[in-house]
């Protein structure tokens, strides 16, 4: 299954990088998470949009995902909005730093992912 991850808010790229590279010091991650840009469709007006896309197999890498996320969240310094999409059932959750008391068990949830 893969995750698609965007993040939006003041400096978005900027975020985005800081995202990956925290999920690049994980080992269940290492290898599993790529920056991708995604054009709008020609009418649209806008700049690219970029996103992560993880590649989260078995074995609780989604709760790892969803723990690993959360910790990033608790770490910005400005609002900032992550919106995951789980490719299998095409589940999202958006969630919002400063907003979201409990932001690990919101994405677990959306990710299909248990405490075990």
């Amino acid at each position: 299954m893969n995750v698609t991850v965007r993040v939006s808010g003041q400096d978005s790229e900027d975020e985005l990088r800081s995202l990956r590279d925290w999920l690049a010091t994980d080992d269940a991650f290492r290898g599993r998470v790529t920056m991708e840009r995604s054009h709008r469709s020609p009418e649209d007006m806008g700049a690219v949009i970029d996103l992560l896309v993880v590649a989260v197999g078995s074995g609780g890498a989604a709760t790892v995902l969803a723990g690993a996320i959360a910790t990033w969240l608790r770490t910005r310094r400005s609002d900032v909005t992550v919106e995951i999409v789980e490719s299998a059932h095409q589940r999202t959750v958006k969630v919002t730093a400063h907003r979201v008391k409990d932001a690990e068990a919101t994405i677990r949830g959306v990710l299909g992912a248990s405490d075990s």
